[in-house]
């Protein structure tokens, strides 16, 4: 009989790209970083210490798991990739399945490679578009990124998943995954990831809340099972009409359904804040909300409900007045339980004029992810309203006063993020053609766009002008070219 140990898989089938720590010296980096990894902080959160040698006991029976199972992969053909950014990524595409764990950052749209962050869309631009084979990426915690890679590289199988499993249960699966795969050598990688996680399943419920479990993002920042609330608001609105502002409070697993619920009282609405409360409220408990307004003539607002453990809202309407002068509403909302605060959320909603603005801001968001604006500092007071709108709608973006920090070497900055953008948005007026500073901009974009970049759909820039005042006459290279709208 064969030992089921000398069953390999072919060489250069799969491979495994590990982007979380396993030595020391890998775990001690990552906490030793100017600016310190998300996984090591949602350590520290689930320890309670930030002591890197006391962390590093913690997380050494977990480390030996994942050299224990990489050497139990290695020994069936697997490759091991350490993985440290995207060029480490790139080289596991000789292989037909990738293997990817990595830690889901808690705030942002992007993975971590040990200690650096790689955002979504680079990573998806990293997958040869001819790729016909599966990336697990099911330990990183989104499906979201699922209809990308679709149009990038359409034969591409992802198996993904938006619930999640300890690190050392993941390691478990892997094991198994592989064993199953190397006495079933006809069946797809999706077939032996189904059929071993189904098996395991019941194993996974009775393991998973037995101690301190570490995740790779998601819940393992907070406590399983307690109660959030979120505000709901439109972006913007027009001056002299109402909006709905609505406050719900649920059960952290509730918090889609809360979503779908606020999508259906108002289609215009998106999330403008979330938070855990601080205390455990009771089945029976009267929750006040108070909703402060400021810059607007009317009191603060409250409602009230009580909790029975599901999703629950109070809803309010705004009235802005046509005479309204300010560009933007405040709104602070406090949460009550028994007149105990447990909770505080705030954001802002910026007033416009036409409904055209609304739907400009709205095409921005939508197809452009990371957006530079180029601009003369003497005109900062009436490009500052464009740089708070894309803010407000929660869209990345160059404005240099918020952008660079000391220590920064400026020209450096300014031509990589260009060079990353996929939206250049010129403000042009006198002031700007004396700028050296935007000149220099321009130029680069300009080389970086259609018509300069053929076909249109290569150009991964887009440019889109204003003219400002104090107007100036449109530069020569552009003005056949782009259709300045005047601000």
């Amino acid at each position: 009989m064969i030992s089921l140990l000398t069953k390999k898989l072919p060489k250069g089938k799969v491979a495994w790209c590990v982007g979380i720590p396993y030595t020391k010296e890998q775990f001690f980096s990552c906490c030793h970083k100017e600016e310190k990894s998300d996984f090591i902080e949602s350590l520290e959160f689930l320890y309670g210490t930030t002591v890197d040698e006391i962390l590093w006991n913690y997380y050494k029976p977990i480390a030996n798991n994942i050299t224990k199972t990489i050497k139990e992969l290695k020994n069936r053909n697997v490759t091991i990739i350490p993985i440290s950014n995207k060029e480490d990524f790139v080289s596991a595409f000789s292989h037909s399945i990738i293997i990817l764990t990595a830690h889901h950052h808690r705030y942002l749209s992007c993975i971590e490679l040990l200690d650096n962050p790689i955002f979504y869309d680079e990573m998806v631009d990293c997958i040869p578009s001819d790729f016909a084979g599966y990336i697990d990426i099911s330990s990183c915690f989104s499906t979201s990124i699922q209809p990308k890679v679709k149009i990038q590289a359409p034969d591409t199988t992802i198996i993904a998943a938006n619930t999640e499993i300890s690190i050392e249960l993941r390691m478990f699966l892997y094991r198994h995954i592989i064993s199953y795969m190397t006495l079933h050598p006809n069946d797809s990688y999706k077939d032996a990831f189904t059929i071993i996680s189904l098996r395991f399943k019941q194993t996974i419920k009775e393991n998973e809340s037995k101690h301190k479990e570490v995740f790779l993002g998601g819940k393992s920042v907070s406590e399983k099972g307690g109660e959030c609330a979120s505000a709901f608001a439109p972006k913007r609105v027009l001056r002299g009409e109402d909006m709905m502002i609505q406050v719900y409070v649920y059960n952290d697993i509730d918090r889609k359904g809360a979503l779908i619920e606020a999508k259906k009282a108002d289609s215009n609405t998106v999330e403008r804040n979330y938070v855990p409360l601080d205390f455990k409220i009771k089945n029976g408990d009267t929750i006040n909300i108070q909703l402060n307004l400021l810059h607007l003539p009317k009191e603060s607002q409250k409602k009230s409900f009580v909790w029975h453990n599901k999703i629950s809202k109070a809803t309010f309407f705004v009235s802005v007045p046509k005479e309204f002068e300010k560009n933007q509403i405040y709104a602070e909302i406090l949460i009550f339980a028994n007149r105990i605060p447990v909770g505080e959320l705030d954001f802002c909603t910026q007033i416009v004029n036409k409904k055209s603005e609304i739907e400009n801001a709205k095409f921005i968001s939508r197809q452009f992810n990371k957006v530079f604006i180029s601009y003369a500092h003497q005109d900062e007071e009436k490009v500052k309203s464009f740089h708070e709108g894309l803010k407000l709608l929660g869209v990345e973006h160059f404005f240099d006063r918020d952008y660079l920090k000391a220590g920064d070497v400026f020209p450096q900055v300014i031509r990589d993020y260009i060079n990353s953008t996929d939206l250049f948005v010129l403000f042009w007026s006198e002031n700007a053609l004396k700028s050296e500073y935007v000149e220099k901009e321009r130029t680069q974009a300009l080389g970086l766009a259609f018509p300069q970049v053929e076909p249109q759909q290569a150009a991964k820039l887009s440019i889109y002008p204003m003219s400002i005042e104090p107007r100036a006459e449109l530069p020569s290279d552009m003005k056949g070219i782009y259709h300045f709208g005047e601000l």
